[in-house]
C-alpha cells in the first residue's frame, strides 16, 4: 500500500510540475503602456504623434493616437521608458522615467499645452548648373524672346537648309539661297 501511495504522489507531483512548468514557460515577458491624449481643457487629441523609446536599448515604437485619443503600445520589453508625444499647434510632451515591469499595464494620459504656432520660412531656388563634362554650350530660347530678337527681321532661311543643319549638327553659310552670303566666307 505505501509503494501505491507512494507511486500516485510522484505521479500528482509530476503532472503538477509539468502542467506549472508549461505556463511558466508561455509566462509574458513584456509589459504596455496605453492612455489618451487630451488638450488643457479635457478634449481628445486625434492624429497626435506618441513615440515610447527603451532608455537602455534605443528600442523606439511610434504611433498615432485614434479618434478618441487613445494610444496603446504593446507587448514592451520591461525597462525604463522615455514617452514623447506632438501635435499641431501644441508644444512637445515628454515624460521619462516610466519603468515598466513584465506583465504590466501602464496607464499614462497625456495632457498637450499649447504652444506656438511655427511658422518656417522654406526659399528655394535654382541654383546654377555647371556642366563640367562636356565644352559645349547651350541655352533655351523661347519663342516670344526669337521674335523680338534683332535676326527676326533678317529674311529666313529655307526648311531644307534648317533641315540639313539640324541632321548635320552644323549650319552651312554659304548653301542659304534666301540670305546671300558674303563673299569671303564662301570661297572654296
Amino acid at each position: 500500500m505505501k509503494k501505491c501511495n507512494r507511486r500516485a504522489t510522484f505521479t500528482l507531483l509530476l503532472a503538477f510540475a509539468t502542467v506549472f512548468s508549461s505556463s511558466l514557460l508561455r509566462a509574458d515577458v513584456t509589459g504596455s503602456i496605453l492612455g489618451v491624449v487630451h488638450d488643457r481643457s479635457q478634449a481628445v487629441v486625434a492624429g497626435a504623434h506618441v513615440t515610447v523609446t527603451n532608455v537602455q536599448t534605443n528600442f523606439t515604437q511610434e504611433t498615432n493616437s485614434a479618434a478618441d485619443g487613445s494610444y496603446r503600445f504593446l507587448a514592451l520589453p520591461a525597462g525604463t521608458y522615455k514617452l514623447t508625444a506632438t501635435s499641431a499647434g501644441f508644444s512637445q510632451f515628454a515624460t521619462t522615467d516610466i519603468d515598466l515591469k513584465v506583465n504590466d499595464q501602464l496607464h499614462v494620459d497625456i495632457t498637450l499645452q499649447v504652444g506656438n504656432v511655427k511658422e518656417e520660412i522654406s526659399i528655394s531656388a535654382n541654383a546654377v548648373q555647371v556642366e563640367s563634362e562636356s565644352t559645349q554650350l547651350g541655352d533655351v530660347i523661347e519663342s516670344k524672346k526669337m521674335l523680338r530678337s534683332p535676326a527676326s527681321s533678317l529674311p529666313s532661311m529655307s526648311s531644307e537648309t534648317l533641315k540639313k543643319a539640324f541632321s548635320s549638327g552644323k549650319v552651312d553659310k554659304c548653301s542659304s539661297k534666301s540670305v546671300p552670303p558674303p563673299e569671303s566666307r564662301c570661297r572654296n
